[in-house]
């Protein structure tokens, strides 16, 4: 697996396409799954490793695609509880740079995203360390004060 630090001018990522219930109700309060239809996957962040920080990592295979408005940023967020686990989070692209919002607390929203294509989960196949997934769950609720 090849990987790269975003620091073009374009950002590119894989689509993925939303999953949701077509007559449901919101619950992500406004989040980017509820408004489109598809999510430009641009990185991952790899919260098991204090080394890494909070860096977006971007594998070639994801960079397929300049992201568009039709098609919010996201980030694939690696975690660890007993066996590791992966969901998606929006992310800011500021000149032309990744922003991981570290620090902001998400949570599911009930819609999940994904692609049934080799360069999505191989990718995160070979990160947590079992057999691909095809969609993981959006966090894009943010609960307001």
């Amino acid at each position: 697996m090849t990987t790269t630090t975003i620091t073009t001018t374009e950002v590119r990522g894989l689509v993925l396409d939303v999953f949701r219930a077509a007559d449901g109700p919101d619950f992500t309060l406004g989040g980017v799954s509820a408004r489109h239809d598809r999510l430009s996957l641009v990185g991952f962040v790899d919260t098991t490793h204090p080394s890494a920080g909070r860096s977006v990592i971007q594998p070639a295979d994801w960079r397929v695609r300049p992201v568009r408005e039709d098609a919010p940023p996201v980030v694939a967020v690696i975690g660890r509880i007993g066996a590791r686990y992966a969901y998606l989070e929006p992310v800011d692209i500021e000149d032309g740079r990744v922003r991981y919002r570290a620090g902001r607390w998400s949570c599911f929203g009930g819609n999940f995203a994904g692609s049934n294509g080799g360069r999505f989960g191989g990718v995160l196949a070979d990160l947590l360390g079992y057999p691909e997934p095809h969609v993981l769950p959006v966090h894009d609720r943010y609960e307001r004060r």
